[in-house]
C-alpha cells in the first residue's frame, strides 16, 4: 500500500498557516450612474450590504471526433448569467431602498415610461474580499450594472426582525484580478 500524497497534517498546516477566505469578510462599492448625484448615501448603501454574489464563468465545449475517440475542445468563454443578487440591511429611514428606487426611476420614468440611454443609466459595482485585518485580498468588478428588481419585502407583526432589501442587478460583463482582458480579443487587452 502506498502513502497518500497529501496528509491531514498538510491540510491543517495549509488552513491554519495561510488562513482561508471567509464568506463574511467582504465589502462592496457601488458607483451610481453619472446622472444621479453621488452622495454620502451611496457609501451607506455599500456599507449595509449583507450578502452578495461573485459571478461565475464557464468554458463552452464542443465534441471533436477523431476516429472512434471523442475529445472535448474549448469553443468559447461564457459568463454564467448577467445578474447578481445583493441583500442590504435596511435602516429605519429606508434610505437603502430609496436610493435603489431613485436609480430605477432614473432609468425609466415611472410616469411617462420614457427610457434613458444605457450609458446614462449604468454604474459599476466592485466586490472586494477581505482578510481578518481588513486588507483587500481579491477584487471583482461588474460593468454596466443597473438594478433590475427590488424583491418584495414582507413585514409582519408576528415575526420581529431586521428588514432586508434584496436587489437583483444586471450587468454587461465582469473582470477580476485574474480575468482582465476581453475574452477572444488577444492577450493584454485591458477592459476600459
Amino acid at each position: 500500500m502506498t502513502d497518500a500524497i497529501h496528509k491531514i497534517s498538510d491540510f491543517r498546516a495549509s488552513v491554519f498557516d495561510a488562513n482561508v477566505a471567509r464568506t463574511e469578510r467582504f465589502e462592496i462599492e457601488i458607483n451610481f450612474p453619472p446622472g444621479i448625484n453621488n452622495t454620502e448615501a451611496d457609501r451607506v448603501v455599500s456599507i449595509m450590504c449583507e450578502e452578495c454574489n461573485i459571478p461565475g464563468i464557464a468554458n463552452s465545449m464542443k465534441p471533436h471526433r477523431i476516429n472512434n475517440w471523442t475529445f472535448y475542445r474549448n469553443t468559447n468563454m461564457d459568463y454564467m448569467g448577467t445578474e447578481a443578487v445583493f441583500t442590504f440591511i435596511e435602516r429605519q429611514e429606508w434610505d437603502i431602498r430609496s436610493r435603489i428606487e431613485q436609480w430605477l426611476s432614473w432609468n425609466v420614468n415611472p410616469i411617462t415610461k420614457e427610457v434613458k440611454f444605457p450609458n446614462d443609466t449604468e454604474g459599476q459595482i466592485a466586490i472586494h474580499t477581505l482578510d481578518m485585518e481588513d486588507k483587500v485580498t481579491a477584487n471583482w468588478y461588474l460593468y454596466g450594472a443597473t438594478p433590475k428588481i427590488i424583491n418584495i419585502q414582507p413585514l409582519a407583526n408576528n415575526s420581529p426582525g431586521v428588514v432586508r432589501t434584496t436587489v437583483t442587478f444586471s450587468f454587461n460583463r465582469w473582470s477580476s484580478g485574474v480575468i482582465t482582458s476581453v475574452p477572444g480579443s488577444g492577450a493584454g487587452v485591458e477592459i476600459p
